[in-house]
């Protein structure tokens, strides 16, 4: 394959990879709006879920580890997740 050819190739590939992104994010609220929840409720649980995750995650340690006190309204076991 030429560089030229591999050039045009790249922009394609990329759009590609976004639109499977931009499917793979969408496919949640999908299936929440099947199940009757609201857009905005959807959303809202998206997200509360994913900020849970990330904070119980990597959060904990790293705030511990600077003497900080970790402070948390919920934990992943109060969700059902861990």
């Amino acid at each position: 394959m030429s560089a030229s050819r591999a050039a045009g190739l790249l922009p394609a590939l990329a759009l590609v990879f976004n639109a499977f992104t931009w499917g793979l994010s969408w496919y949640p609220l999908r299936l929440l709006q099947g199940a009757g929840v609201h857009a905005l409720w959807a959303t809202t649980l998206i997200y509360v879920v994913a900020v849970a995750v990330i904070v119980e995650r990597g959060a904990r340690p790293r705030v511990t580890e600077a003497g900080l006190p970790y402070l948390a309204a919920y934990e992943l076991a109060d969700l059902g997740l861990g």
